[in-house]
């Protein structure tokens, strides 16, 4: 785990973290012109997902440093399919939380196990659509034995992975009174932790790629 939180700094991911700051700030600041803002959103969070891709892609691959910049020719394919996946997959992960929850209005126990369930299900989930390449590959069939298959190894990673973003909601709250430098940091500080959480996910299927019996 200590290795994905390197990766940001190796290769071109140094220049990655920095783009994603700026982008990060010209979404904050088109968010002032609500169309504008709105469209803005849409294609930065898919270009952030495209990215997010394309680093569990080559570290699945065995690719070691960061990649170049993914390839945006093609804005529906390149930009809003992987936005698309991303926001299906955490949909239907968190739906059981998210109807029980609003059909109970109860956040108990039962809510917090669906919420944990959803926490274990969705990296193994996105990890298999995207090696996979298809939507349907988030099916329980294939993710539920795949999650037993990777073992404690991709347990730790899902820890791993709960405690850097819950680091990064803290440090979210701590900017959120300043506007310009506050978007800059997060946009830096998210851009690296998107990388060390898809590079953490690459890893989990590069060791366990033959276990997994996907490809």
């Amino acid at each position: 785990m200590s290795e994905a939180l390197t990766y940001p700094l190796r290769g071109s991911g140094k220049y990655m973290l920095l783009w994603g700051a700026v982008l990060s700030v010209i979404a904050s600041i088109a968010g002032f012109a609500p169309l504008f803002g709105f469209f803005a959103a849409l294609f930065i969070s898919g270009y952030f997902c495209a990215t997010y891709f394309t680093i569990v892609e080559t570290t699945a691959v065995g690719q070691s440093e960061a990649p170049q910049f993914p390839d945006v020719s093609n804005i529906l394919e390149d930009l809003l399919w992987p936005l698309f996946k991303v926001v299906i997959v955490f949909i239907l992960c968190y739906l059981p939380h998210l109807a029980y929850l609003l059909t109970t209005g109860n956040n108990d126990a039962l809510a917090t196990f669906l919420l944990v369930l959803g926490l274990i299900y969705f990296p193994m989930a996105i990890l298999a659509v995207i090696v996979l390449g298809y939507l349907g590959a988030m099916n329980p069939m294939i993710v539920i034995p795949s999650i037993f298959r990777a073992g404690g190894s991709y347990l730790l990673a899902v820890i791993f992975l709960g405690l850097i973003y819950f680091l990064q909601a803290t440090v979210a709250e701590a900017l959120g009174g300043y506007f310009i430098i506050g978007g800059l940091v997060m946009g830096l500080f998210g851009m690296y932790v998107m990388m060390a959480s898809a590079r953490t996910l690459g890893k989990v299927y590069q060791d366990r790629n033959e276990t997994l019996g996907w490809l």
